[in-house]
């Protein structure tokens, strides 16, 4: 890791959050994190609508918490045409998207929209 990179971080943890690193992005947490943020917007949206049903889509390690917190839970293919092993042993019945990044996300969402996931 470059040095301005890791002095940047050390500082977002100084400040009392924390950092995860996905497949290309590094995302900034505080308290909550995925699993937790969607759990309570889950219940949000389930007090207007018990019967919704929620679905996500990620395609690292760090996405595990936020695909185990959905009722469908899509892991997408990485560009080199693997998906991410952690993910798969954390969640094995995770469904998979059937292409990469992009266009492995909105075939994903497409095949929700029409009932078929």
């Amino acid at each position: 890791m470059e040095p301005e990179r890791r002095r940047f971080l050390e500082a977002v943890e100084a400040r009392g959050l924390y950092w995860t690193h996905g497949g290309r992005f590094y995302h900034l947490l505080a308290h909550a994190g995925k699993q937790r943020a969607v759990a309570a917007l889950t219940a949000l949206y389930r007090r207007w609508n018990p019967a919704i049903r929620t679905a996500g889509l990620g395609d690292s390690a760090n996405d595990a918490p936020l695909l185990a917190a959905v009722d469908v839970p899509i892991l997408l293919l990485k560009p080199g045409g693997e998906y991410d092993p952690a993910v798969l042993e954390m969640l094995p019945a995770v469904r998979r998207s059937p292409l990469p990044g992009p266009r492995g996300w909105n075939a994903s969402v497409e095949a929700l929209l029409a009932g078929y996931l």
